[in-house]
């Protein structure tokens, strides 16, 4: 800086997470680079690599409250990475992030440092959503997949139950035709080749009469 050191102290920003502002003793990026996938191959020497794209940055933060407000500021913090969403994270030398917190560890001293609380914190970025797939509810899987398997399922019943409705509809059909034979018979419709019987004078077959040879034929008594 032109005219002498930078002013440490007053140069960099305050922390704070959504708002809630605290102390910073450490920061660090603790993960960053790039996703590499490494591929090895059967009695080679060499190996492939295959960028993955970037990896989500991790922050740790080794930090601390401390005044007369100590337990409610600490609280407020500790509800705050509690809270699911991502939000704003301020750091004094790594810049501002929008970021989840996966950790939050809080210790507090009962001797020499009262009204001291101190957080390690574990952040990841949030990453934009429009790059990835939204998250969907399993209850929600599970019904999607159960209506598009539905139409299937709707067809396999209506072929499955056809043929039963085609084979009853035709036994059906079968029986009205035998219930109406003449003279009440169960038996089928008569055909061109079945011989009509011969009435007697009285118009009642007779033994002599009978064209099924029953001459002679004795009932007894």
């Amino acid at each position: 800086m032109i005219g002498g050191a930078r002013d440490w102290r007053d140069t960099l920003a305050p922390a704070s997470f959504n708002g809630v502002v605290f102390f910073v003793d450490t920061e660090s990026v603790a993960k960053s680079g790039r996703d590499v996938a490494v591929h090895s191959f059967v009695n080679a020497e060499t190996h492939a690599t295959e960028d993955m794209g970037r990896v989500p940055r991790e922050l740790r933060v080794d930090g601390y409250i401390c005044g007369d407000l100590a337990d409610s500021d600490a609280r407020a913090l500790i509800e705050q990475c509690s809270t699911a969403g991502a939000f704003p994270l301020l750091l004094p030398m790594f810049g501002p992030y929008q970021a989840r917190c996966h950790n939050c560890h809080a210790s507090a001293q009962d001797r020499g440092k009262q009204g001291w609380v101190k957080f390690e914190l574990e952040f990841i970025e949030a990453g934009s959503a429009t790059d990835s797939f939204p998250a969907t509810a399993l209850g929600d899987r599970l019904a999607a997949s159960t209506m598009d398997d539905m139409p299937d399922a709707a067809s396999d019943a209506i072929a499955n139950y056809a043929p039963k409705t085609s084979n009853a509809s035709a036994s059906g059909t079968a029986q009205d035709h035998a219930y109406e034979a003449p003279g009440g018979s169960l038996g089928g419709e008569k055909g061109a080749d079945d011989s009509p019987e011969t009435p007697g004078p009285s118009g009642d077959v007779t033994p002599e009469n009978s064209p099924d040879g029953l001459a002679g034929f004795n009932p007894g008594p």
